[in-house]
């Protein structure tokens, strides 16, 4: 199947022509799969700068005893997540949130 633009949103069917074929993006699963894929390789590249993991872990380590933190919202189970707790889209979406890059 050949994408119609260089910002289609669609693609043709490519035994039916006339019927499109449209992309959905699921979000959250994105996030887990950032987050995932940043705790398993310990490192993500994006617009040619790469982020690693263990600025996430040394900052935490350095700020879970303070009682202000910049990173206030990461705990251990950002850090260090269970299985079943990979799978929390909250989580994930807290450790990339806007106000942890921030404090990073």
């Amino acid at each position: 199947a050949k994408v119609e633009s260089e910002h289609a949103f669609f693609i043709r069917h490519p035994m039916e022509p006339s019927v499109k074929i449209y992309w959905l993006f699921d979000a959250p699963h994105l996030l887990k799969c950032t987050r995932n894929h940043i705790l398993k390789h310990k490192e993500v590249q994006y617009a040619g700068e790469t982020a690693r993991f263990i600025y996430y872990k040394r900052m935490y380590d350095l700020e879970k005893k303070n009682h202000f933190r910049r990173a206030f919202k990461l705990t251990e189970s950002h850090i260090h997540p269970t299985n079943f707790e990979k799978m929390n889209v909250g989580k994930a979406a807290q450790l990339l949130s806007d106000s942890v890059a921030h404090a990073l």
